[in-house]
């Protein structure tokens, strides 16, 4: 499903991260762990595009991503990547149904209410389609990030330190939905976090404090 080779990524002849070797396969469930600075984050965005490599090739759903550029990388991303940011950036002047519209939009697809409406009853929302999310509590606009990010069925769905704000009841419902969001659509999941309560919940880690893959 993916697939790193050779990975480094580099700020003028500052190392920032190496990998390797990396692959994961559809359905798995992967721990990007690592202290602070350790790349957890730039990993990330090395997947979805957003950052290239300095070195090495990525291929993400059997996609060389060395061979997208411009509109065509932002549909890519928008139809194959689901991900939920540690800061969740919803638009705060639409509703919650149209923060889940617009990613159907940003991907080049068409707009499908039915799907949209479908996708928050999944995650326990339907009653809040018509609020803003200031209006929100922090673990339902947690949830309408997440309806955000699998609304056009994604092949990997990537959270960046979902829990890290969260207590221990909030941190298992936030997993337990990444999980459950995951299965409903075969995705393979990535999560970047630091925060040791998760990690039993994965049988796949890439350590990046140590620069190994388990």
């Amino acid at each position: 499903m993916l697939v790193l080779e050779g990975i480094e990524r580099r700020y003028g002849a500052t190392l920032a991260l190496r990998i390797d070797h990396w692959e994961a396969r559809a359905g798995e469930r992967w721990l990007i762990a690592g202290p602070s600075g350790s790349g957890k984050s730039t990993a990330l965005a090395l997947l979805t595009g957003l950052l290239r490599p300095t070195s090495g090739t990525i291929v993400v759903s059997g996609q060389d991503l060395a061979g997208l550029d411009g509109s065509a990388l932002d549909r890519w991303r928008g139809r194959t990547i689901g991900f939920v940011p540690q800061r969740l950036h919803l638009v705060a002047s639409l509703s919650v149904l149209d923060n889940v519209l617009l990613a159907q939009y940003l991907a080049g697809n068409p707009t499908d209410v039915h799907r949209a409406r479908a996708t928050l009853t999944s995650v326990g929302l339907l009653e809040f389609l018509d609020r803003q999310p200031s209006t929100l509590s922090q673990g339902q606009a947690q949830r309408v990030a997440v309806a955000r990010a699998v609304v056009n069925g994604p092949s990997l769905l990537i959270a960046d330190e979902p829990t890290a704000s969260l207590d221990d009841e909030q941190a298992a419902r936030t997993l337990e939905l990444l999980t459950t969001q995951a299965e409903r659509s075969n995705a393979t999941l990535v999560v970047a976090s630091h925060d040791g309560r998760i990690r039993h919940a994965f049988a796949h880690r890439l350590n990046l404090a140590r620069g190994s893959v388990q």
